[in-house]
């Protein structure tokens, strides 16, 4: 049963994710930064919060494999998989579509992964859009378009990088 107090986080995520903001919330495998994977601006917010090259697409997460056929083709395998599963399990899908173009790779393909954690299935349930879902670090050695490389590789980042403590 939800409390009150999830069902407030969840309504606020929501509404943030609508006006294409992103967010920092619990995946069920790390925490995750999550926008509204149908929005192309929020992913490229991602890209750059990450440092990230969009050719490097992120994965989606939904919260209903009936849902997977609105963004992408579904091989008959691919659903007994899902059903088969004991742990969080990706699959790469083919025709990817009604997604940001941004997140869908070179060869039209996407990555979806069916959530079972409490928070981000009600929080997908309550949004009904899937969500891009990159790792909530940085990507190793990235750094912003046009930025000059740090003089010293092994250097913190600036402390006016965009990455706040929580």
């Amino acid at each position: 049963m939800m409390t009150d107090e999830l069902k407030t986080q969840i309504r606020q995520a929501r509404d943030i994710l609508r006006a294409g903001g992103i967010i920092l919330y619990p995946t069920d495998t790390i925490w995750g930064i999550g926008c509204d994977a149908t929005n192309e601006d929020a992913v490229r917010r991602i890209y750059a919060l990450k440092r990230r090259d969009d050719s490097k697409s992120m994965l989606v997460l939904l919260d209903d494999p009936g849902k997977i056929a609105s963004y992408a083709d579904v091989p008959d395998i691919a659903l007994d998989l899902i059903d088969v599963a004991d742990k969080p399990t990706t699959i790469i899908y083919p025709n990817a579509r009604r997604l940001a173009p941004s997140l869908i790779a070179d060869d039209g393909t996407i990555g979806i992964r069916i959530t079972r954690e409490t928070f981000t299935s009600a929080l997908l349930h309550s949004l009904n859009r899937p969500l891009g879902a990159p790792a909530a670090h940085r990507t190793p050695g990235a750094r912003a378009p046009g930025a000059e490389p740090p003089a010293d590789p092994t250097a913190p980042p600036p402390s006016d990088s965009g990455i706040s403590p929580i």
